[in-house]
């Protein structure tokens, strides 16, 4: 698991892993993989439907990372404005416009980090505790 958070090598307490320790218990792996798949599966079907074309869950991370900040997630993502806005339309029609209320947000922002880090374990399985 430290390896998937981007710290291999490291031996972790289980406190020390933050909200991450319930990962390694598998009642809390299926927990958070519902738990993503309630928060953003219209947008992960969205993407994988699309294949390359399919970038709206990183485009929704980008901002949210970067504080909700425009012009910063443009330049991130290396677009133009007017396609993060065309990209925030097609997200607010797949989540719903309370995405920008702020307790939505953060439960939009952990649900991607949680699916980013399912992707780097090495079985896409969050409860496999593999460190």
């Amino acid at each position: 698991m430290p390896r998937a958070l981007g710290r291999p090598g490291v031996v972790a307490e289980p406190a020390e892993l933050g909200a991450y320790r319930a990962l390694f218990a598998q009642t809390g792996a299926d927990d958070a993989q519902v738990f993503v798949r309630t928060t953003l599966g219209p947008l992960l079907d969205h993407d994988r439907d699309r294949g390359r074309g399919g970038d709206l869950a990183a485009t929704v991370a980008m901002y949210l990372a970067n504080a909700q900040h425009h012009a910063r997630t443009c330049s991130g993502l290396h677009i133009h404005a007017n396609t993060l806005y065309q990209r925030f339309n097609r997200a607010d029609d797949l989540l719903g416009e309370g995405r920008r209320n702020a307790d939505r947000a953060l439960d939009i922002q952990l649900a991607l980090r949680l699916h980013g880090l399912a992707r780097r374990l090495p079985d896409g399985d969050l409860g496999s505790g593999t460190c």
